[in-house]
């Protein structure tokens, strides 16, 4: 029996071509064998080799047909679907099956041409002693930033950390030099600084309002204290409150209301994080009531434990849930950050990646942010898609103009 299991039409050639030839393999041959083989990049083929042979372990009775051009999926007996369609949007066929099976439906026909790419520098999870590439002082985050600002970025999205500890800070100062080191040497990348530091609440084990010493929770106005000194372009607002496996972050309405109306006076954009839909419906009240303006941005954060799942699913749950005239991005942590790259491309959004949400490159090699952005511009680009500059981004995002950042309002 032939491994067929990806629907591509051929004439795009490429990566798709090379997927689509690997449907007439034996089982003996590994589909990343068959990828590199046909002459695909390399850093490509290993991103989504792990999900394809998934995808061939769940539907190991199907056989592949070649009719009119199309590769055909008959699985168990059955045919699921007939394809004759562009490559570009074929590649969900690579990422759905390991999550129960193949969705068709138009919403996977949207992909986006004009792709914009967010790099999380260093994040605020404890992740220093897993993978020395991990900035940690100004200083490294800085060239870390300008590195996959070079590589592609557009945006650079920014936590601080302590330099003695690793562990994550609010201290403006540090932030502060981070910002001023970009800007040296880059006046172009968008920085857009974190507003969700101050809000993780640990219960105590025994005695719950005896606090874990860990607990760092502040009112709104010191959760972003940092962006009201340092008025960057764009600035993340966490839009709910989530599990985090024992660590609540913990938000209100009332807070975010006060940090949503800071950032509108200040004229920096929101860019509103959400891990649940009940976060979108919390940033479409704030909408309602005057408090972030007209197109906003959305950045959907999936594979967070107890937070929506990385899954086609639950994004496309997330994306019909948006305002109509919003934007988005959308990003999977670890093992899944590039397959959510290419479905988020597929469902009309833009892509993340960086060490704040994966630390490996491949199975056992740890990452640094410039080798994640580099293959998400290849994965863009081998779907046909184009990654926009940072200038088109500001446009794109309706951002104000690079002179006027870090300046007085």
């Amino acid at each position: 029996m032939s491994r067929g299991f990806v629907c591509v039409d051929k004439s795009d050639g490429g990566f798709f071509e090379s997927i689509a030839a690997a449907a007439e393999l034996d089982g003996d041959t590994s589909v990343q064998e068959a990828i590199e083989d046909r002459g695909a990049e390399r850093g490509v083929a290993e991103a989504f080799a792990p999900v394809v042979d998934d995808a061939i372990g769940g539907y190991n009775a199907a056989a592949s047909q070649r009719v009119s051009g199309s590769w055909d999926l008959v699985g168990y007996g059955e045919l699921l679907n007939s394809f004759h369609m562009s490559a570009k949007t074929s590649i969900v066929s690579i990422v759905s099956p390991q999550y129960g099976g193949y969705t068709t439906g138009s919403a996977f026909m949207q992909t986006n041409p004009e792709v914009f790419i967010t790099c999380a520098v260093t994040g605020s999870g404890d992740t220093v002693k897993r993978n020395p590439h991990v900035p940690v002082t100004p200083a490294e985050i800085a060239d870390a930033a300008l590195a996959a600002a070079a590589a592609g970025a557009s945006i650079v999205h920014l936590h601080a950390r302590d330099p003695e500890t690793g562990k994550n800070s609010r201290n403006t100062a540090l932030f502060r030099e981070a910002v001023e080191r970009i800007r040296e040497r880059n006046m172009d990348v968008i920085v857009n600084l974190t507003g969700g530091n101050g809000g993780d609440l640990i219960f105590g084990a025994d005695e719950p309002l005896k606090l874990d010493p860990n607990t760092d929770v502040v009112g709104p106005d010191e959760r972003i204290a940092h962006i009201v000194e340092l008025r960057p372009e764009i600035a993340s607002l966490d839009c709910g409150s989530l599990n985090f496996d024992d660590v609540i972050y913990a938000t209100t309405p009332s807070y975010l209301r006060r940090m949503a109306s800071t950032m509108q006076r200040l004229g920096i954009k929101p860019e509103i994080e959400v891990f649940d839909l009940g976060h979108v419906e919390l940033a479409k009240q704030l909408m309602s009531e005057g408090l972030i303006d007209a197109n906003p941005h959305f950045q959907l954060c999936l594979g967070i434990k107890y937070g929506a799942p990385a899954t086609p699913d639950a994004m496309k749950a997330l994306r019909d849930a948006l305002p109509r005239n919003a934007t988005w991005s959308a990003f999977g942590i670890g093992r899944l950050q590039m397959p959510m790259v290419a479905q988020s491309i597929l469902m009309g959004g833009n892509v993340r990646v960086g060490l704040g949400d994966n630390l490996y490159l491949d199975r056992g090699t740890v990452a640094t942010n410039e080798q994640l952005v580099r293959r998400a511009v290849s994965v863009i680009e081998l779907m046909g898609s184009r990654v926009l500059g940072p200038a088109e981004t500001r446009t794109k995002l309706g951002l104000r103009t690079v002179e006027r950042v870090m300046q007085p309002a």
